[in-house]
């Protein structure tokens, strides 16, 4: 089958370290290990493909739908697509497809609304959402299984699935426990949590005492895996290290009471190193295995350096530092990319 995945209005981001486009890249390996043509469209037709796949920014139902500065002529001939197309192509990804048609008609009389809104049927764009399948990460048919927050895709490696969970903490993730993210048939889990912990929890509880709060969070994180071991193969992610304080963060992204950390950068340097020995020593008790990130992302001052990074100022890594080349759809080489650090 013959696939392409879009975004529903607006393009796919061009830029290799786009977070957004990360995920559809990552949609795309997967579907190619079921044996399917797949391509990630950037603002090209739909056109000659047996289906599309349709990402709305959101891991969440009943999201709200974004359209910054008003329905544009762009975003109106975005949609138009949906009634356009042979709509049994059509395939919303991670979650069911809102309804386009109602938000747009509820706008039709609003100054920000392009003239061209007026000449579509957005009862006819309502119908058709409500008709779009779903496809999500439970429905792939592979046993291994990658859960984390934002960052866990940034570790995807072909053959997996993914239980991404924005803004989840390690120490959240433990309250609701580990054992309820994982999918049916399941036989190894990665788990990749803790970088948010590091970043705004770790060094303010319990008066900054990060030792204190790292060996109760790992405490609690070891009985868990240990568990778990009964009937999964388990590899754990280190923690990446802490990026130069002058890096500004969108007000949007990694931010905790408005505050983009707390505790300094040699306090959280410290912390992050604690977390990743505890880590270790858990790994090795367990018998699992233990993903390492490459050296070269860390600059001569021990700080994670910016080029590897998402080029606006994000939190996340660059889609070319991933553990899987998305791009070629293959093991990424870092001896090679190494040469260029």
């Amino acid at each position: 089958m013959k696939i392409a995945i879009d975004l529903v209005m607006e393009n796919v981001p061009a830029n290799k370290g786009s977070h957004k486009a990360s995920w559809l890249y990552m949609w795309a390996s997967q579907l190619r290990n079921e044996g399917h043509e797949v391509k990630v469209l950037h603002n090209e037709s739909w056109d000659g493909y047996d289906k599309i796949y349709l990402w709305q920014n959101s891991l969440v139902e009943d999201f709200t739908i974004n359209c910054f500065g008003g329905v544009s002529d762009k975003t109106v001939s975005k949609l138009r697509r949906l009634i356009e197309c042979d709509t049994s192509k059509l395939v919303s990804l991670d979650v069911k497809m809102a309804d386009y048609g109602k938000f747009v008609k509820s706008r039709l009389h609003n100054k920000s609304m392009d003239p061209s809104g007026h000449l579509v049927d957005w009862d006819k764009v309502t119908e058709v959402c409500k008709g779009i399948p779903v496809i999500t990460q439970r429905d792939l048919k592979v046993d291994h299984q990658i859960i984390g927050d934002s960052h866990s895709f940034s570790v995807y490696t072909k053959g997996a699935s993914l239980s991404r969970n924005d803004g989840k903490t390690l120490n959240g993730a433990i309250n609701q426990g580990l054992e309820s993210f994982v999918y049916p048939g399941m036989k190894k889990l990665t788990f990749y949590f803790g970088n948010i912990d590091v970043r705004h929890h770790i060094c303010r509880l319990n008066d900054g005492n990060y030792k204190q709060n790292i060996d109760e969070l790992m405490e609690r994180y070891a009985k868990q895996l240990l568990h778990l071991t009964e009937n999964y193969e388990i590899e754990l992610v280190d923690l990446l290290p802490i990026e130069n304080e002058s890096r500004i963060i969108p007000n949007s992204i990694g931010r905790y009471k408005g505050l983009q950390f707390t505790g300094s950068h040699d306090q959280r340097t410290a912390a992050y190193k604690y977390f990743n020995e505890r880590l270790l020593n858990i790994a090795q008790k367990l018998g699992a295995e233990i993903y390492h990130h490459p050296e070269h992302y860390v600059n001569s001052l021990g700080e994670l350096c910016f080029s590897v990074m998402e080029p606006k100022q994000n939190v996340h890594l660059s889609r070319q530092q991933y553990r899987w080349d998305l791009d070629n759809d293959e093991k990424r080489n870092f001896q090679e990319v190494e040469k260029l650090f």
